[in-house]
């Protein structure tokens, strides 16, 4: 660490989550945030990434909170790590700062240029999400992105934008995002988070779908076929390509080498059967988990009863079927003027998912539809996924760039600084890494995450995947005392700060395994147990639900405590309250990795305490509008000293 006032440096680790890369000549992106001393960094100010073998890698930089004195409190960095050499992760660099008279990034404009000769254009009208044009020949449009629902009625509606906001423009990657509806869906809309990397001819694309309406929950009960549900059969992005498919480059597993369909022969074969052009040459549809238990209790609709389809994955392509457990697609399509390659993550784990690829369109179906069963998004639930999109010239030198960028991607490479001072963020009674490592306790933690009977053992125990369930936690301590007679889901929804104590985990280990839990972890509670509506009662609104009862199973409650199934005596039933709000992990997510889901989350908490304590938004505002209290009671109402309400909340 330097000691000149104004410039600072500190240690970041680079590590993989997943496979390492097995590539050269592409890059890896990374989002780290850096703790920084009071007073050591100012702005305006620039940054660069130093290697062990001196390497430098230029950074983009974002303050996200400030001292007291104005100094940079944390730091948010993006970058491209360029993989020239076989890599060997975890990799040691370091990070410099250093005064700067310029500006820190750049200005955004209504296009973003890619280093392989095209741009991307984010919401060229209300109807389309983004246009990719080539460069030459000037203004052609070789690809369009609309994102679409399927009614439950199996009525195709296009979304329409009705807003678009720039975040981030800079050197390494540019953010933007557009929101909109589906005509004819009340209640419905949706969410486009483009990040475009120029670097890498890259769009990561972050789709979220929300059902705005509240739950109406009589009784304090919040099962499936609630009537603030809406029922559909499938959302997803529609790729519309103005060149036909060539070839197709596919693996199912990334395991598996490269299979290689001519598309020509496909179209030759569907018109002999008197197919038209946009007919199906292939597809891939993940069904289930593919796991041992994939027909699981934990997948009920609002009737008690699981139809999934069939077990693992299926591919249908030149007139068969292939089928299998757990699918990680990969797929490069190649025309006469371009390629462009797909990955979906958490294909298996969120299903169901599917990939269709016809002569003229790819269309990624995030929630896919399964069978003649419907998907229910109940009231105030929102769920969000991610795609990334890789662009190269026609030729096979196109072609390769774009397969080892997408296999580069695969690896989910990962960065995390080295605290090496004391961070305020941080409980100050944290040990020292190296102590933990050779404690009992850090053993004790290995077992319970990793181990036979861990956390991760507990996803394949009831089928903790698909796309509502993914990333909560298996109950397992619950099912002591169970004493009823359907099979028993409970889930652990962040009962306390789980998020928190994975992230403590990961920092004190500095094992990459830890994402492996914290990152599902936190896309699930962001959607999933926080309750997206303002057309609740304020004391719900925004609100953080509590884990499944007590020993109890969760039936077609899903992640929201009390069903209907439980209710054995009059009075059982509830909803959201202070004394299970939990936004540290939030907050760490958020300054570590950058994540503006997890700082929405924490400010979607806050407002909620301050509209459950404002007496003007209860239905008795016009006898009280002070205080309401109930942002500070424990177990009564009459209470209101030291206890979990007022520590959580307030």
């Amino acid at each position: 660490m330097t000691d000149a006032a104004s410039h600072y440096s500190t240690a970041v680790r680079i590590d993989s989550a997943g496979p390492p890369p097995r590539v050269t000549g592409v890059g890896l992106p990374l989002r780290f945030g850096v703790p920084l001393p009071r007073g050591r960094v100012t702005l305006p100010c620039k940054a660069r990434l130093v290697s062990q073998r001196g390497e430098i890698v230029p950074v983009q930089l974002a303050p996200v909170t400030s001292w007291p004195d104005s100094s940079v409190r944390w730091m948010r960095v993006d970058a491209v790590i360029p993989i020239a050499t076989e890599p060997l992760l975890p990799q040691m660099w370091q990070i410099e700062f250093e005064p700067s008279n310029g500006e820190m990034n750049r200005t955004a404009s209504d296009t973003v240029s890619l280093d392989a000769g095209f741009s991307v254009h984010p919401n060229p009208d209300k109807h389309t999400v983004f246009d990719i044009n080539k460069r030459s020949p000037p203004n052609h449009v070789c690809l369009s992105a609309r994102v679409f629902v399927k009614t439950k009625n199996n009525s195709l509606r296009v979304g329409k934008s009705h807003l678009l906001r720039w975040h981030d423009s800079g050197p390494i990657r540019y953010e933007v995002v557009a929101e909109g509806t589906f005509p004819g869906v009340s209640g419905l809309m949706w969410r486009a988070a483009l990040t475009i990397y120029p670097g890498l001819n890259g769009i990561h694309v972050k789709m979220t779908l929300r059902n705005t309406r509240r739950a109406r929950h009589r009784g304090g009960l919040w099962d499936l076929g609630d009537p603030g549900s809406i029922l559909l059969r499938e959302f997803g992005l529609q790729l519309e390509v103005a060149d036909p498919l060539k070839r197709l480059f596919w693996q199912a597993e990334t395991s598996e080498d490269f299979h290689i369909l001519e598309a020509n022969a496909q179209v030759e074969r569907l018109s002999r059967q008197n197919n038209s052009v946009k007919g199906l040459i292939w597809q891939i549809l993940q069904a289930s988990s593919g796991g041992e238990n994939w027909r699981s209790f934990n997948h009920v609709n609002a009737h008690g009863v699981v139809t999934l389809p069939f077990r693992g994955y299926r591919i249908i392509m030149a007139g068969s079927e292939l089928f299998g457990d757990r699918a990680n697609p990969l797929c490069c399509a190649q025309t006469e003027s371009f390629c462009y390659g797909l990955w979906v993550p958490y294909f298996w784990e969120e299903f169901p998912k599917r990939i269709d690829m016809t002569p003229k369109s790819a269309t990624m179906a995030f929630l896919a539809s399964s069978g003649d069963d419907l998907h229910e998004l109940q009231g105030g639930e929102q769920k969000t996924y991610s795609a990334w999109l890789v662009l190269g010239d026609e030729g096979e030198r196109g072609r390769d760039a774009v397969l080892a960028q997408l296999m580069a991607l695969c690896c989910e490479p990962t960065a995390l600084p080295e605290m090496a001072t004391p961070v305020v963020e941080l409980p100050t009674c944290l040990p020292t890494s190296a102590s933990w490592r050779a404690s009992q306790l850090a053993e004790f933690a290995e077992e319970a995450a990793f181990g036979p009977k861990g956390l991760l053992s507990g996803r394949e125990e009831i089928d903790e995947y698909g796309w509502r369930h993914f990333g909560d936690v298996y109950a397992s301590h619950e099912k002591l005392f169970y004493q009823g007679t359907l099979p028993f889901i409970s889930h652990y929804n962040n009962q306390f700060d789980l998020l928190q104590g994975l992230i403590l985990q990961r920092l004190l280990s500095g094992d990459p395994r830890w994402d492996q839990l914290i990152h599902p972890l936190a896309r699930h509670v962001i959607d999933i147990d926080i309750y997206h509506t303002t057309r609740d009662r304020s004391t719900f609104n925004g609100a953080l639900f509590w884990m499944t009862d007590h020993y109890l199973t969760a039936a077609t409650a899903t992640h929201r405590t009390f069903s209907r199934k439980n209710a054995s005596h009059s009075g059982y039933g509830g909803g959201p309250s202070n004394e299970h709000n939990y936004t540290s992990g939030f907050a760490l997510y958020y300054l570590l990795w950058g994540e503006n889901d997890a700082r929405d989350a924490v400010l979607s908490l806050a407002n909620w305490v301050i509209s459950m304590e404002d007496g003007r938004q209860t239905p008795f505002f016009l006898v009280d509008d002070g205080p309401t209290g109930l942002a500070t009671a424990t177990s009564s109402p009459d209470y209101h000293g030291p206890g979990r309400g007022s520590a959580n909340s307030v």
